[in-house]
């Protein structure tokens, strides 16, 4: 993602082990662009599902959003 100027990396000085990672002012744009159009998806399908349903859904995503923090896929703002 930092190849598309998405995030910048920045090493600490004193604790070279991981990098912090920013989003970019285009990143930034790119994660509220997402995030709206998940918001869509949230209406549309909430009416659908119960709330345990919902629920679910929430756990799982979390679960798979884990997988990815795991495989050192994952960024922080």
């Amino acid at each position: 993602m930092d190849g598309n100027e998405l995030i910048i990396r920045i090493k600490p000085l004193n604790d070279r082990r991981k990098p912090h990672e920013f989003l970019t002012e285009k990143g930034k744009g790119v994660y509220q662009q997402a995030r709206e159009h998940i918001e869509i998806g949230y209406q549309i399908i909430e009416p659908h599902l119960s709330s345990e349903k919902l629920a679910e859904l929430m756990i799982l995503l979390e679960q798979l959003t884990a997988i990815g923090d795991i495989n050192g896929e994952g960024i922080n703002e």
